[in-house]
């Protein structure tokens, strides 16, 4: 519990992390949150915000352990988990991306996410595991994903070699879509 004096400035420091956000200044919102994390050093949230900013510069690494020390923390919040797998995902960490989505999946909130799921199918897929992919692509468009899991759920269909069902559920004219998908034969065929 913080003391008066300490919630005044945390609250403070809160309208300025606001401020910060709503101008896009993450350098600014990194030291206000800087602050508050000196101030409430157990408080996953600022971790959390702090891996978002981060990732918004365009920093993984220090993201990644922002969402590391923010599960730790605060191991109740889904996007922690689902941020963090992410960022997992992208430097191929592929079970430990695994794992931080299943423990995002187990919370309330993670269940109801698209995102989590659609992640989820991403690493799956890149694991080559595509008929466990395409479940977790169904499942995030069932739960209102219209672009990123429609993409993986094309791209799976393909590498399944079912081209036909790929082709009739392309996102036309979205950006997910990518065009009529084909099978192409041999190299130095000539037919």
């Amino acid at each position: 519990m913080l003391a008066a004096e300490d919630l005044e400035m945390s609250e403070d420091l809160e309208k300025a992390l606001l401020e910060a956000r709503g101008a896009g200044d993450d350098l600014r919102a990194l030291m206000v949150l800087a602050e508050l994390m000196a101030l409430e050093p157990e408080s996953g949230r600022w971790a959390y915000n702090r891996g978002v900013h981060l990732q918004a510069l365009g920093r993984p690494a220090e993201a990644e352990a922002a969402y590391q020390q923010a599960v730790e923390l605060r191991p109740e919040h889904a996007w922690s988990w689902t941020n963090l797998g992410r960022l997992l995902d992208d430097r191929c960490a592929w079970p430990e991306a695994l794992e931080a989505y299943t423990r995002a999946l187990a919370l309330p909130e993670g269940a109801k996410d698209e995102m989590t799921w659609t992640n989820l199918g991403n690493t799956l897929m890149s694991l080559g595991r595509f008929e466990d992919a395409l479940e977790r692509f169904e499942k995030a468009i069932e739960l209102g994903d219209d672009g990123p899991a429609l993409l993986g759920r094309n791209t799976v269909l393909g590498w399944m070699g079912r081209v036909e069902e790929a082709n009739a559920c392309r996102a036309l004219g979205t950006r997910w879509d990518r065009g009529e998908l084909v099978e192409a034969g041999p190299a130095g065929c000539d037919s």
